[in-house]
């Protein structure tokens, strides 16, 4: 995943990283890993 924020550079995630976006949604944080659909 990458994440693009204003004056910044992007940044990238892994599976094993967490979203925050503590300027906008203080707290809330979203494991990576749980955005892409599971495998069977």
């Amino acid at each position: 995943m990458e994440v693009y924020r204003l004056n910044t550079e992007k940044v990238v995630l892994g599976d094993g990283d967490v979203l925050q976006v503590p300027e906008l949604l203080p707290g809330w944080e979203l494991p990576v890993a749980e955005v892409w659909t599971p495998e069977f």
